[in-house]
């Protein structure tokens, strides 16, 4: 992965480019049995080069918070104790 990604997060460094990782899983299987670097493999990586990273996303909470508060807006009268019992997140 460094000798394909490193360039590409490098010249993100030299510009000052923070970055932002809305999946924060690193490796996948793949339906034929290999393996694939996730976004948050190669977050991880640009941290280690020195770079910025916010995470946002699964098992961050306000990913849950915003998808909450989405549901609230689309639902009059829906309450945090309500919008709770009714999400399921996958």
């Amino acid at each position: 992965m460094k000798e394909t990604i490193d360039p590409i997060l490098k010249d993100c460094l030299s510009a000052n480019l923070p970055a932002v990782c809305a999946n924060p899983d690193e490796i996948v299987v793949t339906p034929t049995g290999g393996t694939a670097y996730m976004p948050g493999k190669i977050a991880k990586r640009y941290i280690e080069l020195g770079g910025k990273c916010k995470f946002f996303g699964k098992p961050q909470p306000e990913h849950f918070q915003a998808c909450v508060d989405k549901l609230k807006d689309l639902v009059l009268n829906f309450t945090e104790e309500k919008a709770s019992l009714r999400i399921c997140h996958v």
